[in-house]
C-alpha cells in the first residue's frame, strides 16, 4: 500500500548501443521517489542509493544509475533552500521559489489541458481500480490467514484439552490474540 502513495518520476534515456559503440554515450539515469511519507522511518528528506556489491561494499558498480527518495515530511536542515521549498510544494504548500512557481504554471497548464485531463482521468481511474482491486484481494489474504490460524489454535487447544480456554477465546479476541502469541502462531 505505502508503494501506491509515492509519486514515481523516473527517466533514462533511451540509448541503443550498437556493436563496437562505446559504452560512454550512456547517460546518467535517475530514479526519483517523491514520498510524502517517510518510506524508509529514518526522519531523512533525502535517500540516494547507489549499486554495491552484496558481498563487499568496498565495490561498486558505478553504472551512472542514481536511484533517489526524497520525502516532504524529513528533517529538512541538512538541505538547501531550493530542494526544501521543492519538498514543501509537493507536500500542498504555495510555491515559494522560482523553480516551485514555474513547476506550479506548468501544473496549471497541464490541468487545462483536455487531452492531458483525460489521459490523468483514465490513469487515476486504472489507479484506482488496481487500489481496489489490490485493497479486496488483501482483505480476502488476511481472512484467510486469520482463519487458518484460528485453526491452527483450535487444534492445539483440544490437543491440549484446554476447553475453557477455547471456550473464551471464542468469545473474546484479545485472549484469542493472546493465545496465539503464546504458542507463536503470530507475533
Amino acid at each position: 500500500m505505502r508503494k501506491q502513495k509515492c509519486f514515481f518520476f523516473y527517466y533514462i534515456g533511451q540509448v541503443r548501443i550498437y556493436k563496437g559503440e562505446s559504452y560512454d554515450i550512456l547517460k546518467e539515469s535517475y530514479v526519483i521517489f517523491i514520498c510524502t511519507f517517510d518510506f524508509f522511518e529514518k526522519g531523512r528528506s533525502v535517500y540516494e542509493f547507489e549499486n554495491v556489491c552484496l558481498e563487499d561494499s568496498e565495490i561498486k558498480l558505478n553504472d551512472g544509475t542514481h536511484k533517489i527518495f526524497l520525502n516532504t515530511k524529513g528533517d529538512k536542515s541538512d538541505i538547501n533552500e531550493e530542494l526544501k521549498s521543492l519538498l514543501e510544494y509537493f507536500d500542498g504548500s504555495e510555491p515559494e521559489s522560482e523553480l516551485t512557481r514555474r513547476i506550479d504554471r506548468k501544473v496549471i497548464a497541464a490541468r487545462k489541458n483536455e487531452r492531458w485531463r483525460r489521459e490523468y482521468m483514465s490513469l487515476q481511474m486504472e489507479m484506482n481500480l488496481k487500489y481496489r482491486e489490490g485493497l479486496k484481494d488483501g482483505m480476502k489474504a488476511g481472512e484467510e490467514k486469520g482463519q487458518e490460524n484460528t485453526n491452527k489454535l483450535i487444534k492445539i487447544l483440544l490437543k491440549e484439552k484446554r476447553y475453557d480456554d477455547l471456550e473464551k477465546s471464542a468469545q473474546d479476541i484479545e485472549y484469542q490474540n493472546k493465545l496465539m502469541k503464546e504458542y507463536k502462531i503470530i507475533d
